[in-house]
Formats: structure tokens, sequence, C-alpha cells
């Protein structure tokens, strides 16, 4: 009994540990890993890490969408993962060697939550960190297609409320805010996407990029990461997602060249032409572009919906007597 009790010990002791694993094992249970548990296996140990980013375990995603919010970023990856990314700035009290008093400090940095788990990065600019984070992203999910990949504008609760507001200075204060947010977040998300253009290493491949709330212009800067031809359809929802949508002055200023389509050279790029199919809602777009964009050679088959009173008003004023006749009568 002691010899077999001996016998066991010196096997459990003999078991290595993960880092030591033989490298087809370690590849076998790799390729079991979802991207939360491969990102955790590369804080094992460097030798671990160094193997992991050499062997580019695949992720098993399928779509990443970013969310733009009030003052953060959200990365969401599957159903049960999401990292949110924001600033964070709070008062401590020092003591001072000379003086008893306690003097506040400011302290700031970021902060990074990953499921209810939360982490103080001091002195760190969140969309630097969100910048690493999505470039190591980019380097491991190289080796898979995704289905879908999303960029969409989420507006806060009161914009929703104070949207039904018909006072012009809310809407003014909303236009603000909205100005304000995407200095903050959605602009150097856009520089973010344009330094990895640049690289031109690490293409982005996905079957359907869909935008919401999304300018044309911003939107561009990420369709640019896809590998043309593998992309087969591109949304692009409701691009000026307006804070004054439904009042009288969303209704008033739908001439305003902010509020036309401007695809602001998207139809240029090898990922656009060789795209399959268009899905576009919520846009002005004025009857001469209508027709020069159905007359595009990019696409042979139209699927549009124009609401029966808009048509009806077009024929009544003649102004678009060519627009119906290409497209027919409403139904």
């Amino acid at each position: 009994m002691v010899d077999e009790a001996h016998l066991v010990s010196s096997q459990q002791l003999s078991m290595p540990s993960l880092p030591d694993m033989p490298e087809l094992v370690m590849n076998h249970i790799l390729d079991f890993c979802d991207v939360r548990s491969i990102f955790s296996l590369r804080k094992v140990s460097h030798n671990l890490r160094n193997h992991i980013d050499d062997v580019i375990p695949p992720l098993h995603l399928s779509e990443i969408k970013f969310e733009v919010r009030e003052g953060c970023l959200l990365l969401v990856l599957s159903d049960d993962i999401d990292i949110k990314y924001e600033s964070f700035s709070r008062m401590c009290y020092e003591n001072d060697d000379d003086d008893v008093e306690r003097k506040p400090v400011e302290r700031k940095g970021c902060k990074v939550e990953c499921n209810n788990m939360k982490h103080f990065l001091e002195g760190e600019n969140f969309m630097d960190i969100f910048r690493s984070d999505f470039e190591l992203l980019l380097e491991f999910q190289k080796t898979g297609t995704l289905e879908r990949i999303v960029l969409q504008w989420c507006d806060d609760e009161d914009s929703w409320a104070i949207r039904s507001n018909l006072r012009k200075e809310s809407i003014k204060c909303l236009e603000e805010k909205e100005k304000l947010l995407r200095e903050v977040v959605m602009n150097p998300l856009k520089a973010i996407f344009e330094g990895f253009n640049a690289k031109q290493d690490v293409p982005l491949k996905a079957r359907t990029f869909e935008t919401r709330g999304v300018l044309p212009k911003e939107a561009k800067s990420l369709l640019k990461l896809f590998q043309a031809g593998t992309l087969k359809c591109i949304k692009i929802h409701d691009p000026y997602f307006s804070q004054v949508r439904g009042t009288h002055r969303y209704n008033a200023n739908y001439r305003n060249p902010n509020y036309i389509l401007s695809l602001s050279g998207i139809e240029d790029l090898d990922q656009w032409k060789q795209a399959d199919e268009l899905d576009i809602e919520g846009f002005h777009v004025m009857a001469a572009k209508y027709l020069a964009f159905l007359r595009s050679p990019n696409f042979q088959n139209f699927e549009l919906t124009i609401p029966q009173s808009i048509v009806h008003s077009i024929e009544e004023y003649s102004r678009v007597t060519e627009l119906t006749n290409v497209l027919g009568p409403a139904r």
C-alpha cells in the first residue's frame, strides 16, 4: 500500500503544468477555447503567451459589435462577453509629511469592465486601452470569418425623452451634446480605424457590415478594414440618427445638405464594389441622386420602399416625373 501511494504521489508530481504541456496537446486545448479563455491563458506565462501568439488559435466569434455610448465605448463579442471602456475621475486624500491635514488629490484614468469585473487603470486613456485590445483582436481574428460586424451609435434614455420636446432650446442642447460625444468617442474611434488602415496587414473578414446612427464618413474608416470579396452585404441604417427626429425642426431641415445622403467616397472602395447586397434605411435623398444611384452598374436588383404619400406629393407637383417613370407607381 505504501509503494502504491508513493507511486500515485510521484505520478501527480510529474504531471506537466499548463505551460509545459506538449505542443500538440496544447494546440488541441486551444482549439476548444473561446476568446475569453484564450486571452486569460495568455496571462499564465511568457512562454504560453508566445506560443498562443505564434499559433493564433480560432476565437470562435460570429460577430463583433461596437456601441458608441455617452462617454464610453462598448465592445460586444458574444451574448455573454462584452467589454466597456470609459474614463473615470475620483478624489483621494493624501497626507503630506510636513502637514497633518489630508489634501484632496484628483486621480484620473480609465475603467475597463468585462462581465461585471471592473479594472481601474490610473493615468490611462480608455481609447488607448481599447486600441490595444482591438489590435490584438484583429491579429487573432484574421484566421476566421465573421458573420457580421456592427458599428452603432446609441442614445441614452434622456435623449429619447428630450427628443419628443419641441422647444428649440432643448433641441439645440441635444445637438451640442451629440457634437461633444462625437469629439470624445466617435472621432478617436474613427482615428483608430484609420490607423489600422494605414498598416494594411490585418484585414477583417466578415460577410455583413452594418451601421446604425453612424455617418457614412465614420463608417468608411471601418469599412476599409474589411477584406474585399469576403464582404457580401452592406447595411447603412439611418446615418442621421438625429436627436431632432419627429420634431418640427427635423421635418423643416430635410433639405439641409447635412441630412442628404452622401456616401463620402464609400462607393469608390473595393469592399463596396465587390459586395452583392446593399440595405439602406432612413435617408433623405434628392431625386437626382436616387437616379444616379439606381443606374450604378454595381447593382442589378432593387427593392425600394417610398411612402405612398410622398410619391403622391411628387406626382402632384410634377417635381420628379422621371423618378416615378423609373420606379413605377406607388404600391
